[in-house]
């Protein structure tokens, strides 16, 4: 269920950059076409390289239920690195949807059009470990062609099946567009309501049977730093459509209600969990040798995370998972396939847990006020406790007493923990009555935190040896841990610009990592020199910066205006560091200790000195807070004063 790429429809689009043959031929451009390259753009930045002209939705509903989508898009190509955006990306389902139609058209700057048609488009599979291979898209690219000033347009046409009355309609990505429209056209009777996103509301235009909804002159998406992802940026509508009282259902779900989807979900999950002696013994089997329910639950937890993870979505299964039984034989399946696997193993041992979808990568992308499965993306886990746990990710649910959430699809990710993606969305809780929309837990900044020591040693010529130890809890350590088992020798990389930038003319003796993912841990021991970190004055003063690493999450908002919120996880940071100073010298100028206080967060730094030594402590705390732009100046100015503090200096005379 948790997908790599979806369609357009689906409110992002894929950027594929292929080279097609050279079998177009020249053809008039249809009317719309024209009349879309003949609109003059207002002036963008040198970071904007495509301007859409128009982007045109239509789905036509049937009286049999069949339903129709068309779509014309345009863009003008601003700049040659613009040329990768010159692509027709139609995505489908080989079960439910034929493409019927795709052809594009280029216009250059001399005005000799292009027409690219079926000998010019491919037909690939959009998800990599699809077993069926049945989302795919057709696919046709003008890339090789165009240059700084074409128009590049097409029109698809794409018959499918619905499983819900509703639709979604992404207004935009990151380039700006001039116009973008949705039409809905409906059978006699019905009628249809939409919701928007990330925009002010937008009452349509009602058109005889259609409905209308339009924006215009949307400005680019600036990319900035800490901003929310472009899901929770770019307008997004999502619509209804419902047939006359009494009329009977053509094929679709409509739900009135978050309890009426959870009732839903629940009947169409709850079967896939049945009980089967392979279950129980496998069960049996990863809780031998566990005491108390903790480590029973981290023992199956540890296993369904092991189960490979392969997209599996034909028919109705786009929802249902397979039956854990089947998954368990087969040791393969899909995000809702594994926690399925996971509530199913938990039930044979007598604890209840319970599906829950989620939608990853943006935990402000479900909308409360539009009940609708079709907001998730992804599947997890909710524990009934017997033990509550504290500092895990545990909500008091009013009718089923702690549950605990858990993400069986992220192998780095232990239980008690969360994605730090996930955590604070919506989710929809698949245990009937009991269940629907409910908030997902926020672990407080001491579960996703980093501790470091450091023993410094520094020379009489400037030169300083450095070793360090760090811990990386919760988040904090899934990060290392996503590093470190991916690609060979990545994290050692990461590591070494990691010191370069802290440190000029660094020289690494030892990287060690060691992930320790069952406490919940990943630990870094580091050993490395430099020269001439210190800055000799006059052979008898030493000038250098007490603080020797930077965090390496740490935020840089320098940019003196903000158009986004200002997005932030919550985290924790300590460090201290012992710096045994070279003989000879003494300490004649100290940084003032610094205590920086926010409402949604604190910064400290303090250096005290000893007979021989230096000790410097820094820590920081930041709660998870998502700060309009509006809000952006006190943010930027506490960002500010931390990075001041840690440029300050300590000086050393000679004795």
């Amino acid at each position: 269920m948790r997908t790599t790429a979806v369609g357009r429809w689906g409110g992002a689009v894929l950027t594929l950059v292929t080279a097609v043959g050279a079998s177009a031929h020249a053809e008039d451009a249809p009317t719309w076409l024209q009349a879309a390259a003949a609109t003059v753009a207002p002036s963008y930045g040198a970071d904007v390289h495509t301007v859409v002209l128009l982007d045109e939705g239509k789905t036509t509903i049937a009286g049999d239920g069949k339903v129709t989508r068309e779509w014309r898009y345009a863009i003008r190509i601003l700049s040659r690195d613009g040329a990768k955006d010159a692509v027709a990306l139609i995505p489908y389902d080989t079960d439910i949807s034929k493409v019927r139609d795709l052809k594009a058209w280029h216009i250059p700057p001399s005005g000799a059009v292009k027409r690219y048609g079926k000998s010019d488009v491919l037909d690939v599979a959009l998800v990599d470990n699809d077993v069926y291979n049945e989302s795919r898209a057709r696919i046709l690219s003008a890339a090789a062609d165009v240059v700084s000033g074409s128009v590049f347009g097409y029109e698809s046409v794409v018959e499918t099946q619905k499983f819900f009355h509703e639709d979604v309609w992404s207004f935009q990505h990151w380039a700006p567009v001039l116009t973008s429209s949705y039409v809905l056209t409906l059978p006699p009777g019905w009628r249809a309501e939409g919701v928007l996103a990330n925009h002010a509301d937008v009452v349509p235009r009602i058109e005889g049977a259609s409905y209308v909804w339009e924006l215009r002159d949307l400005k680019p998406i600036e990319r900035e730093k800490a901003a929310p992802p472009i899901s929770s940026l770019t307008p997004r509508l999502n619509v209804r459509y419902f047939p006359p009282e009494g009329t009977p259902r053509l094929g679709g779900e409509s739900f009135k209600d978050w309890d009426a989807v959870a009732r839903w979900a629940t009947d169409l999950v709850s079967p896939q969990s049945e009980a089967s002696e392979a279950l129980s013994a496998k069960a049996r089997e990863l809780t031998r040798d566990t005491k108390g329910e903790w480590q029973q639950l981290s023992a199956i937890a540890r296993f369904v995370q092991s189960v490979n993870y392969i997209s599996i979505q034909i028919g109705v299964g786009r929802y249902r998972p397979h039956a854990a039984s089947e998954v368990l034989a087969k040791l393969y399946g899909d995000c809702k396939d594994k926690a399925n696997l996971m509530v199913a193993l938990l039930k044979v041992m007598g604890i209840r847990a319970y599906l829950v979808l989620v939608y990853s990568s943006d935990p402000s992308y479900v909308r409360p006020e539009w009940p609708s499965p079709r907001q998730f993306n992804h599947a997890i886990v909710a524990i009934q406790l017997r033990a509550p746990d504290a500092q895990a990710a545990v909500l008091k649910h009013d009718k089923l007493g702690a549950l605990l959430f858990f993400d069986p699809t992220d192998p780095h990710t232990p239980l008690g923990d969360l994605p730090e993606d996930e955590q604070g969305g919506w989710g929809l809780l698949a245990a009937g009555t009991a269940g629907g929309l409910v908030r997902l837990p926020e672990l407080p900044p001491a579960a996703n935190r980093i501790e470091r020591h450091l023993d410094v040693t520094l020379g009489g010529a400037g030169s300083v040896d450095v070793s360090v130890n760090e811990t990386s809890w919760g988040q904090s350590g899934v990060q290392e841990r996503d590093v470190f088992t991916g690609t060979a020798g990545a994290y050692t990389k990461r590591i070494e610009r990691w010191l370069a930038a802290s440190t000029a003319g660094v020289q690494v003796a030892e990287i060690r990592p060691t992930d320790r993912m069952s406490e919940g841990r990943f630990d870094l021991a580091v050993r490395y020199s430099a020269p001439s970190y210190s800055q000799l004055m006059q052979n008898r003063m030493l000038v250098f910066c007490p603080v020797f690493l930077s965090r390496r999450d740490s935020v840089s908002l320098t940019e003196p205006k903000r158009v986004h919120p200002i997005s932030i996880a919550s985290t924790e940071y300590s460090e201290t560091a012992r710096i045994t100073l070279p003989a000879g010298f003494a300490v004649d100028e100290l940084p003032d200790p610094v205590a920086i206080e926010a409402p949604f967060g604190s910064y400290a730094l303090k250096v005290e000195a000893s007979a021989d030594h230096l000790n410097v402590t820094r820590e920081m705390h930041l709660k998870r807070f998502l700060a309009p732009a509006t809000e952006y100046a006190p943010v930027r100015a506490f960002f500010g004063k931390v990075a001041a503090a840690e440029r300050s200096s300590v000086v050393l005379a000679r004795r």
